[in-house]
């Protein structure tokens, strides 16, 4: 067995040479590079080591969640709470109310009751602004000296937050005395009532007559 791998070398030389060519090619350069390239590389070192693993950690996961894009802001009108309320069909809850009791009394039910509808819609939007303001503070602080860019932009933020607290709070008071965005659902309401009323009485005319 010996003798015929001593053979089969000495009757191919060539197999050998570029064996160990090959190989040492190989090892010399990576792929797609000279061994020349790769005697100019300067070897950087990984991490650095003024900074501590656990702060150069720290850092980074701020600033990749600081950096992340955040979902467009959207009009409060857009918000589910107020979103659902708008959606309400109330000029068909107005005229199935007349239509039934025919009272001005159920008519400041409806009325009231509407307005109640509004105003906890106003007040649940109103707390969720008031949570993401509190974590954007929270997390200006956490950002402080880090990055002046990423800072900036959790204070426009913030300022967003503010000035929709500002108008839902002017809302909730504008609400109170029949005023501000309820208005429009107040006189479909009414609106519906006021057909539903004469629906009724006209049905009950025309059963009259026969």
């Amino acid at each position: 067995m010996k003798l015929a791998k001593s053979l089969f070398w000495k009757t191919r030389p060539d197999n050998r040479e570029n064996v160990v060519s090959a190989s040492t090619a190989g090892a010399a350069a990576p792929i797609g590079h000279s061994s020349a390239e790769t005697n100019n590389v300067i070897r950087l070192p990984v991490g650095n080591p003024s900074v501590p693993a656990g702060e150069a950690a720290a850092a980074l996961e701020i600033g990749t969640r600081s950096l992340q894009p955040r979902p467009t802001p959207r009009g409060l009108l857009d918000d589910p709470a107020l979103a659902s309320f708008f959606a309400e069909n109330y000029f068909g809850c107005g005229r199935y109310t007349g239509a039934r009791y025919k009272s001005a009394d159920f008519l400041r039910r409806g009325r009231a009751e509407l307005l109640a509808n509004f105003q906890r819609a106003i007040e649940t939007v109103t707390q969720q602004r008031v949570a993401t303001g509190n974590r954007l503070h929270s997390e200006l602080l956490a950002i402080e000296g880090v990055s002046s860019a990423v800072s900036a932009r959790i204070s426009l933020a913030i300022q967003q937050v503010e000035r929709d607290i500002s108008v839902l709070t002017a809302q909730l008071d504008a609400s109170k005395s029949e005023q501000g965005l309820v208005v429009e659902a107040l006189r479909r309401y009414e609106a519906g009532f006021a057909q539903g009323v004469a629906d009724s009485l006209s049905f009950d005319l025309l059963a009259g007559g026969e």
